[in-house]
């Protein structure tokens, strides 16, 4: 099994299910050494998510281009996950005969293990369990009524193997096209998971991290729909183009669908901060080119220095966030709510004067 780091795995801690306190000691020692496997492994080659905000002062290439320089340099690594599926086959052996008893551990860790083949891009193992991680969504319900973490994504698993596999085609494989169909299918049917199992006035804190983590994966879905249905409608000059999708493009619609869906799993401080930011990158971002311009034609070491510097007057209107996995999205928002409004794409790494946090 390869391991490709990249966006896939942005607030990749929020795939890990929640406790199981009401079973009895065994099962309970057995599941915590198969999230602390995990939590291990993903640690291991832990590369920082790639988002548009991080990808220019890494490579230079600021856009979708430099997201997709970034992560062509990140090497596979095989078997990352390997004790911790190891662990989850233990599972399974030593708890077969309780399997009627355990059946929400169980359905996790199908879950779970579906999840792992989607993050290590091992998509036809990912469609081999589908009809498990299927199977696991109906026995992962809450007594609220709500769908919790798990059921969430496994509701989502199917059109998160749809999404990723035109994404890895296209930025590993090096296919010319995606097809656009099916990464519309996926964004749409994650949009229907969470209208019909997330409540607009939803407080629980496990369905909405799984929710936001979601609505990332929507909105990166919608932002390559709206950048190769633009690059047809271009490259025929509109006269292939429907109406309905010329005007998708032309008002950006796809990306006020990412930023609608993502915007409901922020908090309204968030959502502030967002706003703020991308009212005060427009005179920032103009002095952050013009330095990278001014150093275009000198060396290599001055250009290092110009886009260094640029990346940290960028990083200046970027809120910090103190809760693992929400400068991701905040920063995914800001992308979003830019390339609305017109902006150029912005980033930050860590390596130069990115947030800490997060």
């Amino acid at each position: 099994m390869k391991i490709i780091p990249g966006i896939i795995v942005v607030c990749a801690g929020l795939l890990l299910g929640g406790c199981f306190h009401d079973q009895v000691l065994p099962q309970t020692s057995a599941l915590t050494t198969v999230h602390r496997t995990y939590e291990t492994e993903l640690r291991s080659y832990a590369a920082m998510p790639i988002d548009p905000l991080a990808a220019e002062a890494q490579t230079g290439v600021s856009g979708g281009k430099g997201i997709q320089k970034a992560l062509a340099t990140q090497a596979p690594r095989s078997n990352v996950f390997a004790g911790t599926l190891e662990s989850i086959r233990a599972f399974r052996t030593r708890f077969r005969a309780q399997e009627k008893e355990l059946t929400q551990a169980f359905a996790h860790l199908n879950g779970l293990e579906g999840m792992i083949y989607l993050q290590s891009f091992e998509f036809g193992n990912a469609a081999a369990v589908k009809t498990r991680v299927d199977e696991a969504a109906k026995n992962l319900t809450s007594k609220t009524g709500l769908a919790p973490r798990d059921r969430l994504l496994a509701l989502s698993y199917a059109h998160l193997i749809d999404g990723w596999r035109e994404t890895y085609r296209f930025l590993w494989l090096k296919k010319p096209n995606v097809d656009l169909a099916a990464m519309e299918k996926a964004a749409t049917g994650i949009n229907a998971v969470l209208n019909k199992q997330v409540s607009k006035d939803n407080t629980d804190p496990d369905v909405d991290s799984a929710g936001g983590y979601l609505a990332l994966n929507e909105g990166i879905f919608w932002a390559w729909v709206h950048q190769f249905r633009a690059a047809d409608c271009k490259n025929d000059n509109l006269t292939k183009c429907p109406a309905e999708i010329e005007d998708m493009v032309n008002n950006r619609k796809y990306y006020r669908n990412a930023a609608q869906s993502l915007e409901r799993f922020l908090s309204k401080s968030e959502v502030e901060a967002v706003s703020a930011a991308v009212k005060t990158a427009t005179a920032e971002n103009a002095e952050a080119d013009g330095l990278i311009l001014a150093a275009k034609n000198g060396t290599t070491s001055e250009q290092a220095k110009a886009l260094k510097k640029a990346a940290c007057l960028r990083q200046q209107r970027l809120p910090k966030s103190s809760v693992t996995g929400r400068l991701e999205l905040i920063r995914w928002q800001i992308w979003f709510q830019e390339k609305i409004a017109n902006l150029e794409t912005r980033n930050v790494q860590k390596d130069f004067c990115a947030p800490t946090s997060g």
